[in-house]
């Protein structure tokens, strides 16, 4: 009975975003990037993670999330750096569909916790067809600091 259920949940996650079995919108996540920036402290140490939630759906669809992105890696988020995390390490935002095409309703937010400082210049979500959406960020992240970038644009769609 278990078993049905998680399988009947899948496919009804997998029905919201296709339609006659192909996939709709921006398309499955591929990978994300952050471009971290060029300044003064900018950079992060062992002290915090960065996590990431990604939503781009009909409303009251999931969204995904990916806790401590950069999984404790030291030569990640430093000064003036690009990193792209993809495979196993979006963990379940890994192929997430992303079934909106309208790039008012996709929405990503960047959490930071612990004692350490990172700014970033923006976040890219990368999906197997192509499509590329940045949203533009700069700002400082401490402590506990929860931002959704609302300057967004979208290239290849």
């Amino acid at each position: 009975m278990k078993l049905s259920l998680f399988v009947s949940s899948i496919l009804v996650l997998f029905a919201l975003g296709t339609v006659d079995g192909q996939l709709h919108g921006f398309g499955p996540i591929q990978s994300i990037s952050f471009l971290t920036s060029d300044c003064e402290e900018c950079g992060m140490t062992l002290l915090g993670q960065v996590n990431v939630k990604v939503c781009g759906r009909e409303e009251g669809a999931p969204c995904c999330a990916v806790v401590n992105i950069a999984a404790n890696d030291v030569t990640r988020f430093q000064r003036g750096n690009m990193d792209t995390f993809a495979g196993s390490l979006l963990q379940e935002c890994l192929d997430f569909n992303i079934a909106t095409s309208d790039p008012a309703e996709f929405d990503v937010t960047v959490y930071h916790e612990g004692r350490d400082n990172v700014q970033f210049d923006w976040i890219q979500v990368k999906t197997n067809t192509a499509i590329e959406i940045k949203c533009n960020i700069g700002l400082m992240f401490n402590d506990l600091t929860i931002y959704k970038p609302i300057d967004c644009s979208t290239k290849g769609f």
